[in-house]
């Protein structure tokens, strides 16, 4: 879990990408994630206190807005951070595995 935890503190703008990703940075990050198999949601994401979900959650939406299908791109990361930010906005939850989860819900 230690590289996707970085992978969400560099989303939300906490650290650079190519910033090492400590123990005490592990610390102060509560990521909890829940759920069955892949279909598995983000609950929390706070660090130092703070709730970052927002900013991931915009992080994806941006990322989205960039991205062009196809690409070299497998089916399951096609369209994928467009996906993230819909389901945000929809259940209020990020998925953490979109490229499974989007399989569970009849939207794509």
């Amino acid at each position: 879990m230690p590289q996707g935890k970085k992978n969400y503190l560099v989303r939300a703008g906490i650290i650079p990408n190519n910033e090492p990703f400590t123990d005490e940075l592990s610390d102060r990050f509560d990521l909890r994630i829940t759920g069955v198999n892949h279909f598995t949601w983000i609950l929390k994401a706070e660090f130092d206190g703070r709730d970052i979900t927002p900013q991931i959650a915009e992080s994806f939406k941006q990322s989205a807005a960039a991205q062009t299908e196809g690409g070299g791109k497998s089916s399951k990361a096609i369209s994928g951070d467009a996906i993230v930010y819909e389901l945000y906005k929809i259940f209020g939850y990020i998925p953490a595995m979109v490229g499974h989860t989007k399989e569970y819900v009849r939207y794509w």
